[in-house]
């Protein structure tokens, strides 16, 4: 996460990148010279002249599943991202490849247009954009394959937590394929070849039918299985019905490729609705149904004192049996 940093012009020869300025050795080859980020956050960032409120990128960047946010370029452009050569004119490629991500709220004095605000290019050369899957804030929708300009309706932009509320445009609006590589090997599995598999959070990166755009997967209600904004029997019995190993599964919560307690205890941690805004809440009130007990009362009913002894009771029911226990759960 990137928040508040400001670079200014101290008479060198480049106030650029509020947060990254990245100015690599001209002669190596392109592809390894780009900046690479993934599910990262930039917000309040800024800059002067040339611009990039947050990234100032010469040989341009790869940018997948990040949150830029009221980053301001001041006199330059690009209030998120600057890319291109200051100055004379580049005789070497710079690449802009932007997907799976969010620009919202980012400013800059002089732009060509409303969506230069947030990314640019005016004083470059040989600069390929590519702009897939983002949601931008411009008049009109950027070119490109699954780009949009709608409110990605953060939970709280006053206090700057830029996670996706529910029914954000932005939610499972991504695509999953074109995600980096994970070559840090961020969830230790000893896979440097999938594709990156956590967010900003460090939660499984795709909980959906798709991926979400933006350095969050959202809303923030992991154990809401089925999306329909509340926590309750039939997110758990979804759970349990995936019980075992089960990688890249929605039950799997924790996202290491096996359904068990530890999955089980975040899911009854969060039981009931989902938190959000007022907006969302009488949806979500709607959702829950039902008046039964609540996986305490169903713990201290059948003698558990830990879930982990709930979860050895439950699996050893026949699933008839099991089912007619889950019953009771409000919501079920």
């Amino acid at each position: 996460e990137f928040h508040g940093n400001t670079n200014k012009n101290y008479g060198f020869a480049s106030g650029g990148g509020g947060a990254i300025a990245h100015r690599p050795d001209l002669i190596a080859e392109v592809d390894t010279q780009q900046l690479r980020l993934s599910n990262c956050l930039f917000a309040d960032n800024a800059s002067v002249f040339p611009g990039g409120g947050a990234i100032l990128a010469e040989r341009g960047a790869n940018v997948s599943g990040c949150t830029f946010y009221a980053n301001d370029a001041g006199s330059g452009s690009g209030g998120a991202i600057m890319v291109g050569r200051l100055g004379s004119v580049q005789h070497w490629e710079a690449v802009l490849t932007i997907s799976n991500s969010v620009l919202w709220g980012n400013t800059s004095a002089d732009p060509p247009g409303d969506l230069e605000r947030q990314y640019a290019w005016p004083l470059s050369y040989n600069v390929t954009l590519t702009s897939e899957y983002n949601c931008v804030q411009a008049s009109s929708v950027p070119a490109g394959s699954g780009n949009i300009n709608d409110d990605p309706r953060f939970v709280n932009e006053a206090t700057r937590d830029l996670r996706l509320r529910r029914f954000s445009p932005a939610i499972n609006a991504g695509d999953r394929l074109i995600r980096l590589t994970d070559i840090e090997d961020v969830n230790d599995n000893a896979n440097d070849e999938e594709l990156h598999p956590l967010d900003l959070d460090l939660l499984r990166r795709v909980r959906g039918s798709e991926v979400d755009m933006g350095a969050y997967e959202g809303p923030p209600c992991l154990a809401d299985l089925n999306d329909d904004g509340v926590v309750n029997g039939a997110d758990l019995g979804t759970l349990l019905g995936s019980w075992g190993a089960c990688p890249g599964c929605e039950a799997d919560l924790n996202g290491d490729g096996t359904v068990d307690g530890a999955d089980l205890g975040t899911l009854l941690g969060a039981w009931g609705s989902c938190p959000g805004d007022a907006e969302d809440e009488e949806a979500r009130m709607l959702s829950l149904g039902g008046t039964g007990l609540v996986p305490s009362d169903l713990m201290e009913l059948l003698g558990a004192s830990t879930i982990e002894d709930l979860v050895e009771i439950l699996m050893e029911l026949s699933p008839e049996a099991r089912k007619g226990v889950l019953s009771l759960l409000e919501g079920w």
